[in-house]
């Protein structure tokens, strides 16, 4: 039976604005520069649900191939799915991810039912300077020598990459309301500090026309 009285927005806003507190100092650097940071992050939200032991609730990984799903008396509640991405696929690629998205909703949308929550967690790692020493680096820092660099070159500096990247992002969508965004301090590893952008959208309807949910923007 689904239970109209769940929160769900209040309960994605209020893990994500404390994430970070659930990794060691610097860990989530560590781990934005050398893997999929989604993963962890979405293992990380989803354990911490499951300990709040909501009643008839299972806080559910990989239920049906969607990345993280709420299980009110075994039936899909709220499903949320994650993607990731550098600051640079922003400003290089946006309508790519965008369209990923998209098509991650679609996913959703076949194991929900007309109850079900359907949200969209997106990650940006943000390294804050340049990869020196690349050709040391290019096997153990993902994306060091044509992303990351490449960046720099363009804009030099931080901020203005952080910035374009988050523009130009944002543009890339319609008629869909932006529930929570910001910035997670990840620490430093490497000796290079790393923050991680995140965005949360939803909830998506299914009612909604897939043509009407980005701007996709190229």
């Amino acid at each position: 039976m689904y239970n109209a009285a769940m929160n769900y927005k209040g309960l994605l806003q209020n893990h994500m604005t404390k994430l970070s507190d659930s990794f060691r100092m610097n860990e989530l650097a560590y781990l934005a520069l050398t893997s999929k940071i989604e993963l962890p992050i979405r293992d990380k939200m989803a354990y911490r649900i499951f300990l709040e032991q909501f009643p008839n609730y299972i806080s559910a990984r990989e239920w049906k191939r969607s990345d993280l799903v709420l299980l009110n008396n075994f039936e899909p509640a709220c499903i949320v799915e994650f993607k990731a991405m550098y600051t640079f696929n922003a400003i290089f690629q946006p309508s790519k991810f965008a369209r990923l998205m998209e098509s991650d909703i679609k996913k959703a949308f076949k194991i929900a039912n007309k109850n079900t929550e359907v949200y969209s967690i997106i990650l940006a790692t943000h390294p804050c300077k340049e990869i020196f020493e690349e050709e040391k680096y290019e096997k153990i820092i993902k994306y060091c020598n044509k992303g990351i660099n490449k960046a720099y070159d363009k804009f030099i500096n931080s901020n203005t990459i952080k910035e374009t990247a988050k523009k130009n992002f944002e543009s890339q969508f319609k008629n869909q309301d932006r529930l929570l965004s910001g910035t997670i301090k990840a620490g430093t590893a490497f000796d290079i500090e790393v923050e991680i952008l995140y965005w949360i959208y939803g909830p998506h309807m299914m009612a909604q026309p897939s043509k009407e949910l980005f701007e996709m923007k190229s």
